[in-house]
């Protein structure tokens, strides 16, 4: 009973003594350490931080050397490069406003790209004072009516009309559904728009693309079929009507069918006014 007792009142754990007590005092000398120069580290690093940041000032963003001088504006399409220059002189790029190292470039070229007319800007430096600006514009593939007559890029970014013939002669979307909801600056989004600029890209990329050239392009939304009115070409007569299902796939392959239509009646000197593509055999053709 009394050995039972005297176990019972011995501590738990006894104190530490000898190599366990050196042991303890090393690891607390060790993390020591390791904080002061942890924070040594640090204030070396916030050091160099502000002395760059004077750095910096003094030779770059504050030097009257690397004043911004020059905008060269380089467009890749029509757009008037004053357009673009009037666009950033908004944002305070003009000639003796900023330093170059003040330009934030990234944001510029968001604001550039927000601009329905441009499908991609690039803006770099040349030091010391110049400003390089390089904006690739859309390019309209066709007309569509809605409140008024829009142009659309491949893409379907509906952008304003501009008085050009050459944009006049443009493939007309007609029959547009809900088309006077469109605005200037969004992107059209109705999958059979999308199908008739689809149509047009094709006929720009493919072989078959030789045989047309379209000038109306009618949307049949119950049937999901376009109607082209082609003016003429080859074989195929002014007024010729093709008739296409609007989706892509479908599309292609029809048009593979329609081109060899066209191949063998060019050889056999047939004129043509009408296809419909939209069957899969037997293709109706009319002279």
């Amino acid at each position: 009973m009394m050995a039972e007792k005297e176990k019972e009142e011995l501590p738990a754990h006894p104190p530490l003594r000898g190599t366990a007590a050196k042991r303890g005092g090393r690891w607390r000398r060790a993390f020591l350490r390791l904080g002061v120069w942890g924070i040594a580290i640090l204030a070396v690093i916030v050091g160099l931080w502000f002395g760059w940041g004077a750095l910096r000032g003094a030779f770059f963003t504050h030097n009257p050397h690397f004043t911004l001088m020059r905008v060269q504006v380089e467009v890749n399409g029509q757009l008037r490069p004053a357009e673009i220059a009037a666009r950033l002189a908004r944002l305070g790029v003009r000639a003796g406003a900023k330093n170059v190292f003040m330009l934030d470039l990234p944001a510029l070229r968001r604001d550039l790209r927000n601009y329905v007319m441009v499908a991609d800007a690039r803006l770099r430096l040349r030091l010391p004072d110049t400003l390089v600006v390089e904006v690739d514009e859309r390019v309209p593939v066709a007309q569509y009516q809605g409140r008024s007559v829009y142009l659309l890029d491949i893409d379907g970014w509906v952008m304003p009309s501009r008085i050009d013939p050459k944009l006049q002669a443009l493939p007309l979307i007609l029959g547009v559904r809900n088309g006077q909801q469109q605005r200037i600056g969004a992107q059209c989004h109705d999958e059979m728009v999308l199908g008739a600029l689809q149509f047009l890209h094709f006929i720009a990329i493919r072989p078959y693309g030789r045989y047309f050239d379209a000038a109306v392009i009618q949307l049949d939304y119950d049937r999901a079929v376009l109607r082209v009115h082609l003016r003429a070409r080859g074989t195929l007569r002014d007024h010729a009507q093709l008739m296409l299902q609007a989706k892509p796939y479908d599309m292609d392959e029809a048009l593979q069918r329609v081109e060899a239509i066209l191949r063998d009646r060019t050889h056999a000197q047939q004129a043509t006014g009408f296809i419909d593509a939209t069957y899969r055999v037997n293709l109706p053709v009319l002279p």
